[in-house]
């Protein structure tokens, strides 16, 4: 059941990433990526259910895919395996481009490999920020998602100049 597949994986996903006891959150967040696979493997085969639309079909197909995707990108990159996230995390933000849970971990992905890929990367960083304005998240967490990018972007450009600009892009 591809749906029940989905709200398990969102309920160990959301678990880990709320959690207070690390270990807890690693067994909730394997057990998530474990079951997301699953569900990308089902979704390969599945077949449309009677008196379901296509287009219906089509968009819960790919909202369910985002969760999985997502699921198993975040299990990759707390893992290191930034490839792996990379895909995963981008496939996810693909189907959901305003959802921070995902945008901003694919921008870690893609800045935490060796070799980085900053271009993608500080694009991801600045939308992240963007993303947390508008969701109202509190201040301290908004000026730290900044000041991660900025200096990012200063590492990568030599100097601040543009960063404004790059935030102003990805809104």
């Amino acid at each position: 059941n591809i749906r029940a597949l989905a709200l398990v994986v969102y309920s160990k996903r959301v678990a880990a990433q709320s959690g207070q006891n690390p270990q807890q959150n690693q067994q909730n967040l394997a057990e998530a990526r474990e079951l997301a696979e699953r569900g990308l493997q089902a979704l390969k085969t599945a077949v449309k259910p009677e008196g379901m639309s296509a287009e219906g079909f089509g968009k819960f197909k790919s909202q369910v895919a985002g969760v999985f995707n997502g699921a198993t990108g975040l299990w990759s990159l707390q893992n290191k395996n930034y490839p792996d996230a990379q895909e995963h995390l981008r496939a996810a933000v693909n189907d959901n481009p305003n959802d921070f849970k995902d945008v901003y971990p694919l921008a870690l992905a893609y800045l935490s490999a060796k070799p980085s890929d900053d271009l993608n990367g500080l694009w991801f960083a600045a939308r992240s920020v963007n993303l947390a304005q508008a969701a109202n998240f509190p201040e301290q967490s908004i000026k730290a998602i900044a000041e991660f990018g900025r200096v990012r972007y200063m590492k990568y450009h030599g100097g601040e100049d543009g960063w404004a600009a790059l935030l102003e892009q990805t809104k």
